[in-house]
């Protein structure tokens, strides 16, 4: 769950080499679905339970993404996927592999990961980015993988940084802006010494 009371500053990482100690297999009693027509109901309710667009009703969050992916149809049935319990057909959490780009060129970029707050803390994020992960190695083969997050997910960042993903001092991509020296300080009150130590030890330009 999104903690909306920590500071808003923007964080991008990057994945250099990943790390694959990190990876987690699929459960036997969880399955993968990719993108249909009609699923931004489904992305909607985990993005929401997860404490996502929490200012926005749920068709303003519909909206959101009908109008940032509506064009991308064909690319989310390849893209974008979710977790699903086989025996309770409940929906657990949701992630891209996606596009943006730097000077003027496609990279990947790890993509609006969420875990629906029923499912959280029982390592569905880290499945959700090891199947991502495990994508972009077939599709983009050593490019460097980027990704956009926020204090407020200060969980996910050192899960983050367990696979490779590294703090960006001044790197960006897209339109997205790199306040890290804003955002450190905010992360240095919310995470554990280590975590944080770790994370700014290996923090990259």
């Amino acid at each position: 769950m999104v903690d909306t009371s920590i500071e808003y500053h923007s964080i991008i990482m990057r994945c250099d080499c990943i790390q694959h100690d990190a990876f987690r297999e699929l459960p036997e009693n969880v399955i993968i679905e990719y993108y249909k027509d009609g699923m931004e109901e489904i992305w909607k309710d985990i993005q929401k339970e997860a404490g996502e667009f929490s200012t926005k009703t749920d068709q303003e969050t519909i909206d959101y993404f009908i109008d940032r992916f509506g064009d991308h149809k064909e690319s989310l049935k390849e893209h974008c996927l979710f977790l699903k319990n086989k025996n309770t057909q409940q929906y657990i959490g949701t992630c891209m592999a996606w596009q943006s780009y730097k000077s003027a060129m496609s990279i990947p970029i790890l993509h609006w990961l969420a875990v629906s707050d029923t499912f959280a803390g029982q390592g569905f994020a880290r499945i959700l980015i090891t199947l991502i992960l495990q994508l972009f190695e077939n599709q983009n083969p050593n490019e460097p993988i980027y990704l956009h997050t926020q204090p407020s997910s200060y969980q996910a960042i050192k899960l983050y940084h367990d696979f490779g993903f590294q703090l960006c001092r001044t790197d960006t991509y897209g339109t997205a802006i790199n306040e890290y020296e804003q955002a450190i300080k905010v992360l240095k009150q919310v995470m554990t010494k280590e975590s944080y130590e770790n994370l700014i030890k290996d923090s990259i330009l």
